[in-house]
């Protein structure tokens, strides 16, 4: 007999309870409050059997990565079916009658774009949605449709633009990108007014509130903003086929570098690439914790061996475990703008040049960072910290003047922290020794 309701099951009396009235509680660390998992099963005679259900893992994974750490189940989780009767059915894990045409499991999906023009136009929905943007450019004047010159060939370049606006006191900011468009001002009521006076000159839609922009994920809260890539990463993943990778905790091995390994080439080396360059996205954006890893992946482009893409795909399995991780910007402190430098010493063993690292904070929010090899070999530690210390310097001065384009100059200097102490000593002197003669005017701007 079918039942419009929903079947609650008691484990403890072994009971079943038939009700529309439901009410359903999600705990917080997103199990269930029953002990074990139960099956319902009912046979052909109309009574209903309980069974525990049997837990089966795939990891889906075939990485040779056997020493990567991964988060591990908590013990209170193990299975418990030695005290819980099994069932001794003959047709136990067959699919029910009705279920013979189908084939049962979980499937993933995703939507991924065209890679040249001749996909494009074979998809219905693709060749609408070009026809409505060009429709849409041309009824508010883009531009206008020329003959292409002879021997010339079609480029396309997308700009960003930035637009500033300050009046009675009133700031507005106007950010451009092709077609999307992001708007801030003052009071809420300038932005109205924005709004209205460009809808007089184009078709524009009004989605409100900023919560996605150009596949990023804006949060609001009360004294600040979250920027995160959940749903690109979560693309990335699918894309690559590490639905059911299992979590690493850390985004590389530490010993990567210096560790020499021999294998083989990869045969395509485009995936590699496709996977790196989107892994890169992702820390230039919104994931300042992967900087490191993809810069270091980033120099085997050419080249890529098994082992590469290993630890590329390592780092997607780290964004997979934090991909609910968030950019936090502003709304913690007074501060105006800190900076952060640091180096290492002769860390790439195939070329022994030092990689250096910056992050700068603007009122406790992380508004720059990076990490890269330096263009030069260094003889020390100091002079390696020195020279990180002068692309600091450089990124301090050019976030000093964005700033004041922004309508907020800083009156206060800005602080840049080192933490070696022969770097800031030599700072501090103006004199040159037989040590330090060797380095380049470029590192004297400090």
């Amino acid at each position: 007999m079918e039942h419009k309701g929903y079947r609650f099951v008691d484990p403890a009396t072994a009971t079943i309870t038939i009700s529309r009235d439901a009410r359903f509680v999600e705990l917080g660390n997103g199990t269930s409050s029953v002990d074990f998992p139960v099956h319902i099963d009912q046979d052909e005679s109309g009574e209903t059997e309980l069974q525990p259900l049997e837990k089966e893992f795939n990891d889906g994974e075939t990485d040779d990565d056997t020493n990567d750490l991964y988060f591990d189940a908590p013990e209170d989780e193990t299975a418990r079916g030695d005290d819980v009767r099994r069932s001794k059915r003959a047709n136990k894990g067959v699919n029910p009658q009705h279920l013979e045409d189908y084939v049962v499991g979980i499937a993933a999906c995703a939507v991924q774009e065209p890679l040249s023009y001749r996909d494009t136009v074979k998809s219905k929905e693709w060749r609408d949605a070009m026809e409505e943007e060009l429709g849409s450019h041309k009824r508010n004047g883009t531009w206008e449709l020329v003959p292409l010159p002879e021997g010339r060939k079609v480029s396309s370049t997308a700009e960003q633009c930035l637009y500033v606006k300050e009046e009675n006191g009133n700031k507005v900011f106007l950010l451009v990108y092709v077609d999307d468009m992001l708007l801030a001002a003052s009071t809420v009521l300038e932005v109205k007014k924005i709004i209205n006076n460009l809808c007089k000159e184009f078709e524009l839609t009004d989605l409100g509130e900023v919560r996605h922009f150009l596949g990023l994920e804006v949060l609001h809260e009360e004294e600040c903003y979250k920027i995160r890539l959940k749903s690109y990463i979560e693309q990335l993943i699918v894309k690559n086929g590490m639905g059911e990778a299992k979590v690493s905790r850390s985004p590389m091995d530490a010993g990567f570098l210096k560790v020499e390994v021999k294998c083989e080439k990869l045969n395509d080396p485009t995936k590699y690439r496709s996977l790196v360059g989107g892994l890169l996205y992702v820390s230039v954006i919104a994931r300042p914790d992967i900087a490191v890893s993809t810069s270091i992946l980033g120099r085997r482009f050419s080249d890529p061996n098994e082992a590469d893409w290993t630890a590329a795909k390592r780092v997607l399995r780290y964004l997979k475990a934090t991909k609910d991780y968030c950019l936090r910007l502003g709304g913690l402190t007074d501060e105006g703008l800190v900076g952060y430098s640091d180096a290492d010493w002769a860390g790439d063993p195939a070329s022994r040049r030092s990689t250096l690292g910056a992050a700068f904070y603007y009122h406790g929010g992380l508004i720059s960072w990076a990490s890269r090899r330096q263009q030069c070999v260094t003889l020390s530690s100091m002079e390696a910290e020195y020279v990180a210390l002068s692309e600091a310097c450089q990124e301090t001065i050019w976030l000093r003047q964005l700033l004041f384009d922004f309508g907020e100059p800083l009156e206060a200097p800005a602080i840049l922290k080192e933490d070696n102490q022969g770097c800031l000593a030599f700072v501090k002197t103006e004199r040159t020794n037989r040590r330090s003669k060797h380095i380049s005017t470029k590192e004297k701007f400090i």
